[in-house]
């Protein structure tokens, strides 16, 4: 296949509608017959192309919506976009359109700079893409630095490849993006749990409660959030999106310098020095949240620790985890850890820390029950999950039920999770309204944890509970009223941490065998 006109010489536009030539310049020129376009922004230009394959499920061009998505893209990060019209795969052989393809990226390659090259595809484009790379690696041609793959439609030829390691070598820069209600997410699971089998590392970003073509409607949230992460990535920056998720980090590097005193976090000390976390949104914190921060990390480190002391072969299970690294801090060298948090947030984890030797990550929402099977372990020789502002949302029904079926599965494990009682909980409703949760209000609380655990289930007792400010301290320079305020609080335990035991502990029964041997 030769193409029959070079790149900057204006071909038929006939394919394009009328509104992108309105807003981009447009470049077109055939190969075999089939057009190809170069489209870039009229302003703010970078010079850059990305190719992109879309979804042809509805025909040989890409639809006016999925255009919107891709032009938008465009304008948001400076950057051009290459679209081969690709002949469809049930009225050519596939050996046809990976040839034909094959020819669009070797064209796309001579006239690539020096920067990153970026192939973004999506629906069925995603399985020509893989195969186009795979053949692009074992001819010789330049290998894509950064695959995005947006709503992947997976079929029995993807999940039988016998190749996947050499994904391994043609690109270890994967991102997938697609919604918890495709019909495909079971499949796209399995996938991305065998590229990661074979040592790819994947940012996997898994929307709940989105359908497969979630990206094309531009109003979605989880679409213009979606956008915000492509962008990050596509630019090599994360005041975007990725610098909100990892403003935690920010907090907890702050609190360390403030109050090293009460909680140390030396790892996020180093990143913040090293790393700008942007925000746009202005948040302002006073000491006293700054406090109540430092001791709610303060008291799980010890829950975790302590634990460890009377388990040291244990087993411990972070849900919701988020970006904390709890299992650098408290590491004693022989517990096996679990962190659990959903596909995104794990996917942003990835760029702030690697996974120790002893732990595990899991991509999965808290809801997700199925995380039950993911934990090895016998809780015989103990078994603590921290649920930690897990429960906020959740309603009294809800956490009862969540906590036995924790029980069922896991007889004699230990739980520990944090409370407010109900004028708490009430106040920062009102006064502190999550405006990232519109449609959700705070509604768990406990008043009373004896009263609360024992109407949960006969066999769960409560091995302690206290005020989440116990034996915080305000600095010497602080107010009265702050002074007034902490001690007032820590009476009243306004904010509480629990730890609970579900069921018989068996742990002395095994700790007496090894003792007889």
């Amino acid at each position: 296949m030769e193409s029959t006109n070079k790149k900057g010489k204006t071909g038929n536009k006939a394919d394009m509608p009328g509104w992108v030539s309105a807003m981009f310049f447009i470049d077109a020129f055939q190969i075999d017959k089939n057009e190809c376009f170069y489209i870039r922004p009229k302003e703010n230009f970078s010079e850059e192309y990305f190719f992109y394959i879309y979804d042809n499920r509805n025909g040989h061009r890409p639809s006016n919506r999925e255009l919107k998505f891709v032009l938008d893209i465009c304008k948001r990060t400076g950057k051009g976009a290459f679209i081969p019209l690709y002949p469809l795969v049930h009225e050519h052989t596939e050996d046809e359109v990976q040839e034909f393809m094959r020819e669009a990226y070797k064209s796309f390659c001579l006239s690539f700079g020096e920067g990153k090259l970026i192939m973004i595809s999506s629906g069925s484009g995603v399985k020509v893409a893989l195969k186009l790379m795979q053949g692009a690696w074992k001819e010789g041609l330049r290998f894509s630095d950064k695959i995005i793959m947006i709503a992947p439609v997976i079929d029995d030829e993807m999940l039988l490849n016998e190749d996947y390691d050499d994904f391994v070598d043609f690109c270890r820069d994967i991102t997938i993006c697609h919604g918890s209600e495709d019909e495909e997410r079971e499949l796209v699971r399995y996938f991305i749990n065998t590229l990661t089998e074979e040592g790819l590392e994947i940012k996997y970003f898994e929307y709940k409660d989105a359908p497969c073509d979630f990206y094309l409607s531009p109003r979605r949230r989880d679409t213009k959030h979606m956008k915000r992460i492509l962008m990050d990535i596509i630019l090599d920056v994360t005041k975007n999106a990725i610098s909100e998720h990892m403003y935690e980090i920010k907090r907890r590097g702050d609190i360390t310098k403030r109050y090293p005193e009460i909680f140390t976090d030396e790892r996020a000390v180093m990143f913040i020095s090293k790393n700008k976390i942007f925000t746009k949104r202005k948040r302002h914190f006073g000491r006293y949240q700054d406090l109540l921060l430092a001791a709610s990390y303060k008291k799980f480190d010890d829950a975790a620790r302590l634990f460890l002391k009377e388990y040291p072969n244990g087993t411990v299970v972070y849900l919701g985890c988020n970006l904390d690294t709890m299992y650098d801090r408290v590491d004693n060298g022989r517990v096996t850890w679990y962190n659990l948090d959903r596909a995104g947030r794990m996917a942003i984890r990835k760029m702030y820390t690697v996974a120790g030797e002893r732990e595990i990550n899991i991509e999965k929402t808290v809801d997700d029950l199925s995380w039950f099977d993911d934990i090895k372990t016998d809780t015989g020789f103990g078994l603590l999950i921290l649920c930690r502002n897990i429960f906020v949302y959740y309603s009294a029904k809800e956490v009862k039920e969540y906590i036995n079926k924790i029980y069922e599965k896991f007889p004699g494990a230990q739980v520990v999770f944090d409370a407010s009682n109900q004028i708490t909980m009430f106040n920062k409703d009102f006064y502190e309204p999550d405006k990232e949760l519109k449609i959700r209000t705070r509604k768990y609380f406990i008043n009373s944890p004896e009263r609360a655990v024992s109407a949960w289930n006969p066999a769960f007792t409560i091995v302690w509970s206290k005020s989440m400010l116990e034996g915080i301290k305000a600095p010497e320079d602080s107010r009265l009223s702050l002074r007034l305020r902490l001690w007032l609080e820590n009476i009243s335990k306004r904010y509480m941490i629990i730890k609970i035991k579900l069921g018989v502990e068996k742990y002395k029964q095994y700790h007496n065998i090894y003792k007889e041997r």
